[in-house]
């Protein structure tokens, strides 16, 4: 993969869906990339059993990161919240 299929790549990661925001800091202002697992504020975690419940009170302390993972066949697969910068840090000396 070269850097410009790479800024393709990117590219086509951006939302260009129309949105009910009145502008972009709006949108920026409902990310919420301080707390793990979750995208926005109006997210809240539900322990509904105990295999997590340790992890509670320690929250705020867990950083929020992409999860990536590599598949036998060759894919990866991304999730998660991370600025472009961040992705192109990641991934970038795949190029």
């Amino acid at each position: 993969m070269g850097k410009d299929r790479f800024d393709n790549w990117v590219e086509s990661l951006q939302v260009k869906e129309p949105s009910t925001f009145e502008n972009e800091i709006e949108l920026v202002r409902t990310v919420d990339t301080s707390r793990p697992w979750v995208g926005s504020s109006n997210q809240r975690y539900h322990f509904l059993t105990e295999r997590y419940a340790h992890l509670q009170e320690q929250l705020t302390e867990i950083p929020n990161r992409p999860e990536v993972r590599l598949a036998p066949d060759g894919r990866v697969m991304v999730n998660g919240l991370a600025e472009v910068k961040d992705l192109e840090d990641l991934f970038g000396r795949l190029l």
